[in-house]
């Protein structure tokens, strides 16, 4: 999934979103070597250096391939779950 941030100085910084949370991101940003981790605090995103951010997009591109957890393949869960 793509996720855009949006600084306070008006700078756009894309990643790519690897995990979510209610409270928490995390993330990768290019020119970065390590995850970034976002928090959310009293309503704010902010960057580990404290610095607040704003998300501005999640994209998600099609076609995504779940591989044997698609719905309605023998291997996926919904096909037990019915019978």
């Amino acid at each position: 999934m793509n996720i855009i941030l949006c600084q306070q100085n008006g700078e756009r910084l894309e990643g790519i979103l690897l995990a979510a949370g209610s409270y928490s991101l995390r993330l990768m940003l290019p020119g970065s070597s390590d995850v970034t981790e976002l928090r959310r605090e009293y309503g704010q995103w902010s960057l580990e250096t404290g610095e607040p951010v704003e998300l501005e997009s999640l994209t998600i591109e099609f076609p995504v391939d779940f591989g044997p957890y698609a719905l309605g393949t023998s291997a996926g869960f919904a096909d037990s779950a019915l019978s």
